[in-house]
């Protein structure tokens, strides 16, 4: 078996996307060009697929490390890494990186470079991440989008998310991590997706629903995804052109805070919480069921829960 040092060196590896040619140059055993030298090449295949130049952007501890990509603030043998998604610059500290699991060891930090994503992408993983969605990342054509038409066009990027500590995290469990570190997982996956795909492709965000099954693995079209927007287009750079309409579920218990309408004309919208007077400080909840389903709840609410006595959306009991 492995022992634990080169296992967490795999780790670091897998979760930064690459491995490091300055890290096999400072003289760690765990790391090579040829990729992990005590466990033979089983990182081959990702390393040949995300590949990307690391330089070293602060040379000492304290210094600034000027980065439009992700940085990564690590020991000399490269064993451990704190990583972030950076738009400009970072100070090479523990405080600004959160943790220093080496006290007493040089450290330095490192560049990826990546993106210069907007603010407009950036608002879009927020509201992404305040919905409790996953942002699923797709790789598809220069002119394809989230029309019913496009959605044999896109392919999951199945790369895997990283906390700041760089281990990685099953897609299920992000939406546990707070919304910063949320957001930053994504910047740095959709860096590592548009390092995977060709010049003259485009990314897409589905916003999904946690799940058991990997998200990346089952396709989706991009009317069962409550979001979508494209985040790059080799026209027009990175941006964030997303669906006018937000989509709501259409499998209860799963329901969507927020304004969200069907996707489908056959479908109405009904609140999935119930509604009484211990309930009335809740937000609504929407999901699509069939019309016939939303008019049976509506004629059974009460009252007090319809003061006009109906209502053009149903509400769950």
């Amino acid at each position: 078996s492995s022992s634990p040092r080169v296992r967490r060196s795999a780790v670091v590896a897998l979760s930064l996307g690459t491995l490091c040619s300055f890290f096999a140059r400072s003289g760690s055993r765990a790391f090579s060009d040829g990729g992990l030298s005590d466990e033979g090449d089983l990182l081959q295949p990702l390393r040949q697929l995300t590949q990307r130049e690391w330089r070293i952007c602060a040379g000492h501890e304290g210094g600034f490390c000027r980065c439009t990509g992700t940085a990564a603030f690590h020991s000399v043998m490269g064993d451990w890494a704190m990583v972030r998604h950076v738009n400009g610059s970072i100070r090479c500290s523990s405080f600004e990186f959160g943790q220093d699991p080496r006290p007493g060891l040089m450290k330095l930090c490192s560049c990826r470079d990546g993106l210069a994503w907007p603010e407009s992408v950036a608002d879009g993983l927020n509201g992404t991440v305040a919905r409790q969605l996953l942002p699923r990342v797709e790789v598809g054509p220069a002119n394809a989008g989230c029309g019913a038409e496009d959605d044999g066009a896109w392919t999951p990027c199945s790369v895997m998310s990283s906390r700041y500590d760089a281990s990685i995290v099953p897609d299920r469990l992000l939406p546990r991590l707070p919304p910063d570190e949320q957001q930053d997982a994504a910047f740095r996956k959709l860096d590592l997706c548009h390092g995977i795909a060709r010049p003259d492709q485009a990314l897409r965000i589905l916003g999904v629903y946690p799940s058991s099954i990997p998200s990346a693995l089952v396709p989706m079209k991009a009317s069962a995804a409550p979001l979508c927007a494209v985040v790059f287009s080799p026209d027009r750079g990175p941006i964030w052109d997303g669906r006018a309409a937000i989509f709501c579920p259409t499998d209860p218990p799963k329901c969507l805070e927020g304004a969200c309408e069907c996707a489908d004309a056959g479908l109405s919208r009904v609140d999935l919480r119930k509604v009484d007077a211990a309930e009335d400080s809740k937000k609504p909840c929407w999901v699509c069921v069939p019309k016939e389903q939303a008019s049976a709840n509506s004629s059974e609410a009460s009252p007090a829960s319809s003061p006009t006595g109906s209502s053009p959306e149903g509400r769950m009991t």
